[in-house]
């Protein structure tokens, strides 16, 4: 049976999943011999835009549109400038069914069973960390229950600047 961290890592990110599908970036999967989904594009600024807007309109991570626009103002990137958006990807070496976590790329791609006559796709999503301190557990795991709407509260340790339980004493 999966560790308690693993099981609350598996709900977290299946009720991202589905809280943010609109986010997704859907790509034709590729034959099992090619590695490589969609292609670089690149839009040009608004005068409002800062490159955070950018990536969440186009599904990407704060990281990687960052890294792909070098000496680009982040809040300011100014009007009318190009901006690189990275929207090609190398698919995880991992089988491709099911929810694949790619650490390195903090990004997750998503395999959904498809149905006789549909075309296979891979959905993609850009993923952060909650806290640089903790590492990110590895293995394989498998959805073992659901629960709809399930009550949650985070536990002690994930809110470490929760001041103690006021306690009464009498002198």
């Amino acid at each position: 049976m999966p560790s308690q961290p693993l099981k609350s890592i598996h709900w977290l990110l299946l009720g991202w999943l589905t809280a943010s599908a609109a986010q997704a970036t859907v790509y034709h999967l590729p034959p099992p011999d090619t590695d490589v989904i969609g292609q670089i594009k690149v839009m040009y600024a608004t005068k409002d835009d800062t490159l955070v807007d950018i990536a969440r309109r186009f599904g990407l991570g704060y990281d990687e549109i960052v890294h792909a626009n070098p000496g680009v103002d982040r809040w300011a990137p100014g009007a009318g400038n190009p901006i690189v958006l990275p929207t090609r990807h190398i698919l995880p070496d991992a089988p491709r069914e099911g929810i694949v976590l790619n650490i390195a790329e903090m990004r997750v791609y998503y395999y959904p069973k498809a149905s006789a006559g549909e075309e296979w796709v891979v959905h993609t999503y850009p993923v952060s960390i909650g806290r640089m301190d903790w590492k990110t557990p590895m293995g394989l795991t498998k959805v073992v229950a659901k629960e709809v709407d399930p009550a949650w509260r985070p536990p002690p340790r994930s809110r470490p600047n929760t001041p103690p339980k006021a306690t009464s004493c009498r002198t």
